[in-house]
């Protein structure tokens, strides 16, 4: 606010009111110099009080850009925000703590181009428009199911033995994605009790003994309540996509959530491509 203040101040002074005298001082000639001297002089300090005010405007907003505080909204996939993200924003707010945090954590991409979100995670990088895409981290599936259904069911020794088992996933027309039509590659006839746009639905659902689920090992992988059903033989890989528009980039506050985001799947790299044991997840 104090450049605005400075900028009302130019505009009372005695400088900045003798402008429109300064039209008085004109003939078919140009200037008249004997008369206009002290005003033209006056016009010379009121260019010098617009360029103290234009500087200290630059300075407010340089400092506004590159400071590491304000709002950072970034929108992940269900499972990744709400499983993976959010138990890690304590860690954010320690390393950022000037940073307000909005996670948008929905079934579906979030969109850049309609200022949805600063930073999106997804599983398909974007070709168009003015987007810095870069690849965040590979991050294994597999399939799961509660000790519950398991034991009431005959045992599944290969991927033959899939057929005619219950299982939970996608509603196929609804995907927002190609990559999550994966059910299909792992068994030839799966039979679907229950179906959702929600991972979260398919994970509830899944440990209520419904069926089996194919979930993120990241997510299913700390849950004591699933089993691993097939562990050598399924395992799918999928990628996310960290993305932002190019000008966003520039702000440090935006380049400060991007870069902890990086750093945190790097150091994560076990839970996403489910090599860490139970224990190790739970206590991160």
């Amino acid at each position: 606010m104090k450049s605005i203040a400075a900028l009302f101040a130019a505009r009372s002074s005695p400088t900045w009111r003798s402008w429109n005298s300064i039209k008085g001082c004109r003939n078919s000639s140009g200037l008249q110099p004997r008369i206009c001297n002290s005003k033209v002089l006056r016009l010379e300090l009121l260019l010098q009080e617009i360029s103290g005010v234009i500087a200290v405007l630059r300075k407010e907003i340089a400092g506004r850009d590159y400071a590491i505080s304000g709002p950072v909204r970034t929108g992940a996939t269900e499972g990744l925000g709400s499983y993976f993200l959010a138990q890690h924003l304590p860690a954010f707010n320690e390393r950022l703590p000037n940073v307000e945090v909005d996670l948008l954590s929905i079934p579906r991409f979030v969109n850049l181009s309609n200022r949805e979100a600063d930073i999106a995670i997804g599983q398909e990088r974007p070709t168009a428009g003015r987007i810095i895409a870069s690849k965040l981290t590979d991050y294994t599936l597999k399939l799961y199911a509660a000790p519950a259904y398991l034991a009431k069911h005959a045992p599944i020794r290969s991927r033959k033995e899939l057929d005619g088992h219950t299982f939970v996933g996608y509603v196929d027309d609804l995907l927002y994605t190609k990559e999550l039509r994966y059910l299909d590659s792992v068994c030839r006839a799966p039979r679907l009790v229950l179906k959702s746009t929600s991972i979260i639905v398919q994970y509830h659902a899944a440990v209520a003994a419904a069926g089996i689920a194919i979930l993120p090992a990241y997510m299913a992988a700390p849950e004591s309540r699933l089993e691993v059903v097939l562990d050598k033989e399924v395992e799918l890989t999928r990628s996310y996509w960290i993305t932002t528009r190019s000008e966003l980039l520039k702000l440090a506050r935006v380049r400060a959530a991007w870069d902890f985001l990086k750093e945190l799947v790097e150091r994560e790299q076990d839970a996403m491509m489910g090599r860490a044991r139970r224990s190790l997840l739970l206590a991160t």
